[in-house]
């Protein structure tokens, strides 16, 4: 059986990550990695097509730069910038290769 990865989005955003599923009961996930085991619900995880993430190190916690409207009493972002480095929480520094999805880190990873 081949081994299903996915997103983990830690709701106590602690252990957020790749993860492997180890099982799937009703809508509880059993997920492993490298560094931990944990149970997640199914509205906690997310694809890796559809999750962004550093380049270099796959940790999900990035900060990219947006537009958003200052004086619209909100903070919803209304358009990425495109092409801006990122920040990666992990390697603590700016990456100037910007963000990719994690689907792409993996297959990068990989060759």
């Amino acid at each position: 059986m081949e081994k299903k990865l996915v997103v983990w989005i830690d709701p106590d955003d602690e252990t957020s990550g790749i993860f492997e599923v180890s099982e799937k009961v009703g809508d509880v996930y059993y997920l492993k990695n490298e560094h931990s085991e944990a149970e997640a619900f199914e509205d906690e995880i997310q694809s890796l097509e559809d999750t962004f993430c550093c380049p270099q190190c796959g940790n999900i916690d990035i900060q990219e730069q947006g537009w958003f409207y200052v004086n619209s009493g909100t903070s919803r972002i209304v358009d990425m910038v495109d092409n801006a480095p990122i920040w990666c929480d992990e390697c603590d520094g700016v990456i100037s290769s910007g963000s990719v999805t994690c689907d792409v880190y993996l297959k990068n990873k990989n060759n």
